[in-house]
């Protein structure tokens, strides 16, 4: 297999012993041009590589027409960069402490833990995609996770619900934090 593609000419393989990514690892793609190219020309399967691009444009389409729609005082206000917005919208997700089950004397108890900042990052990420998943629209992909990241950026919407019901179920099970060192 691996002597087919390099007598192919296919580039970037070089002769290993192990490598961790698969044979089917295709090297990211440097011309500019490519990028420069507009939505019409491209084919169904380059669209589809776009939509974390298109999620960001359509994010900025939408602050951009907030902002000419807005007075001179609330313009300053409104952030029009779309990597800010969706940092900031994953900060507002994240939740800070989680429960975790613990088993003492025959009965299970939901005990407060503080979460790492990768588990962090997880649980907001996979909240995120859920959301979208959950809307059933025949909307697009990239339309759902525009709107749901506008809403958490805006401390609203489902994600901050949930991560706010997770904060008040470790609030109120507080009492048992003590079997966290158990």
């Amino acid at each position: 297999m691996f002597l087919q593609r390099m007598r192919a000419g296919l580039p970037g393989l070089i002769p290993v012993r192990w490598s961790r990514y698969s044979p089917a690892y295709v090297n990211p793609v440097t011309d500019k041009e490519k990028y420069k190219r507009p939505l019409e020309e491209l084919s169904k399967e380059e669209k589809e590589e776009w939509d974390f691009k298109t999620t960001l444009e359509k994010i900025k389409r939408t602050q951009l027409e907030k902002y000419y729609n807005a007075s001179p005082n609330e313009r300053e206000s409104i952030e029009c960069n779309p990597y800010i917005i969706f940092h900031e919208a994953m900060d507002n997700c994240k939740p800070t402490i989680g429960l975790t089950s613990v088993l003492r004397g025959g009965k299970s108890y939901q005990v407060p833990t503080p979460l790492s900042d990768n588990r962090r990052r997880f649980l907001a990420m996979k909240w995120i995609i859920t959301a979208c998943r959950e809307q059933k629209t025949s909307r697009r992909m990239y339309d759902k996770l525009t709107d749901i990241i506008l809403q958490s950026y805006m401390n609203e919407g489902s994600i901050v619900r949930k991560k706010n019901e997770l904060h008040k179920m470790a609030e109120s099970n507080r009492a048992y934090a003590h079997f966290r060192w158990w």
